[in-house]
């Protein structure tokens, strides 16, 4: 287990000094370790360079199923101390960005004022991003839209506005509301993903996108091209709370309206941490902005 902890942690910070820091090893330790688990494998998993270390295309193939392990050997140690009733574990969880910016902070300051011992492992991505790490069960659950949930189980948390966001000076800017059908011919920039409520409501209007810039869903890259006066766009309410553009923040007329929930492929088989997290989000839930 100690061979497949070095390869992760190379893969997770891109070098094998930087992973023998922290995992206390000596350099030629983790770099003995992952040689003889290629020996073993009988495949070459890394690509050493001098600017680092990456996964072969062999290794890509092989690495999914190595993270598989490391959770499966981490979940039956935080079983067999749940049997224990120790106070201890970690809660993986996966959030899209807006979440995990706003939701997710507050939760867990909340959550270790009373369980100090559990750890938080976060992973930020997009739609289709979230639903691999649950099919690969590398979370234990999700908070996204419900509407891009798939076939997994979901639990719906809350209902945000999203809102037209126009950069300061742009014509519509002075309007209580932005009609969706007066974004026709401006250029819009949008998040990805085929479960995007604005793209899905522009569409319903025969308004079909072609961003102008491609950006991998980043909100703020978003907004800070917006405030250019680069182009418009349509973002959740949540992520456009506390920042420090130069943008206009409007309602959309129809209203364009992003379910949140969690996402899991089986709550009920969740570790007692995580169950106990996720009662406290859905007890939270209506107090969180």
């Amino acid at each position: 287990m100690n061979r497949y902890i070095a390869l992760k942690t190379i893969v997770d910070y891109g070098n094998f000094s930087r992973a023998a820091d922290v995992l206390g090893y000596t350099q030629p330790a983790v770099s003995q370790m992952v040689t003889s688990l290629e020996k073993e494998l009988g495949v070459k998993l890394l690509e050493r360079s001098r600017a680092g270390a990456v996964l072969t295309e062999e290794g890509k193939e092989i690495y999914p199923y190595i993270e598989q392990t490391l959770v499966a050997n981490a979940r039956i140690r935080e079983k067999a101390e749940e049997v224990q009733g120790l106070e201890t574990g970690t809660i993986r969880i996966a959030s899209i960005s807006s979440v995990a910016t706003h939701w997710v902070p507050p939760l867990i300051k909340q959550f270790h004022e009373v369980h100090p011992g559990i750890r938080f492992e976060v992973r930020v991505s997009n739609f289709a991003g979230i639903l691999h790490l649950i099919r690969m069960g590398n979370v234990d659950f999700a908070v996204t839209t419900v509407e891009s949930a798939g076939n997994y189980e979901v639990m719906p948390l809350k209902e945000g506005r999203m809102l037209a966001v126009l950069p300061e000076g742009h014509k519509l800017s002075n309007e209580k509301s932005v009609r969706l059908e007066d974004l026709r011919g401006e250029n819009i920039i949008l998040e990805r993903g085929d479960f995007h409520e604005p793209t899905i409501a522009l569409a319903d209007l025969g308004i079909y996108v072609d961003n102008p810039i491609d950006i991998e869903n980043d909100d703020h890259a978003i907004m800070s091209m917006v405030e250019q006066g680069l182009a418009v766009s349509i973002l959740s309410e949540l992520m456009l709370e506390r920042n420090s553009f130069h943008i206009v923040c409007l309602p959309t007329d129809p209203p364009v309206v992003r379910k949140i929930g969690a996402v899991s492929r089986d709550f009920n088989a969740m570790p007692a941490a995580s169950k106990q997290f996720l009662e406290t989000l859905k007890e939270s839930v209506h107090t969180l902005k």
